[in-house]
């Protein structure tokens, strides 16, 4: 029994080992919806962690703000195992403008719909960020002073340095976003202070 034990042991090590590797990331490790907790959306999306036709909707409004939003997609969060709820949402987003999927144009949804859309994609599926940068950028490109849409087009994008080993450029990329007095600061300060407490770990690649 001895001899089996010991084994078993090790293989548990190494799999909290891979887990705690996967999960360390700019995507997974930046946990910012606590600053949102005061919000009944947000519980509610932490405690289901998929995306419902309530969810759906409060993402949909004109009435609720970007920030608290991303707040919510950060509240449904990720799974080692993948999620899906960027399809899931796409479903929404095909009915309200009435066509299927397949057929949904990224260039008709809002700066919102796309940074709801492209966030929930990377959290979906970490493992593939290009994809939702892709998506962000023209987010970007409809809302370019938005803060909310440029850390969370900097966190995919430092999601791919990750994945390459460029250390440094994780914490850049953000940095940079931070530095900016130009954008609208539409993210609680909270929010913003999460983020970078797991971001600035990077910077001492920089030396």
């Amino acid at each position: 029994m001895g001899k089996l034990i010991k084994p078993i042991i090790i293989s548990i090590l190494v799999l909290i080992f891979f887990y705690n590797s996967y999960a360390d990331s700019p995507i997974t490790s930046t946990v910012f919806h606590t600053a949102y907790s005061d919000l009944s959306i947000v519980k509610i999306a932490e405690r289901a962690g998929i995306i419902d036709k309530e969810i759906a909707e409060y993402l949909l409004s004109t009435k609720n703000s970007i920030d608290k939003k991303a707040a919510v997609c950060n509240a449904l969060s990720w799974s080692i195992d993948g999620k899906n709820n960027a399809e899931l949402f796409s479903g929404f987003l095909a009915k309200k403008y009435k066509t299927s999927k397949e057929d949904l144009n990224y260039d008709d949804l809002s700066a919102d719909e796309m940074l709801c859309l492209g966030y929930l994609k990377v959290l979906d599926n970490y493992f593939e960020p290009k994809p939702a940068l892709a998506i962000l950028e023209k987010a970007k490109i409809k809302n370019p002073d938005s803060y909310t849409i440029n850390i969370i087009y900097a966190l995919i994008q430092s999601q791919i340095y990750l994945d390459e080993n460029k250390w440094c450029k994780v914490w850049k990329v953000c940095n940079v976003v931070r530095n900016n007095n130009l954008f609208e600061q539409d993210l609680r300060d909270e929010a913003v202070n999460a983020i970078f407490e797991y971001i600035d770990i990077y910077q001492a690649e920089c030396r």
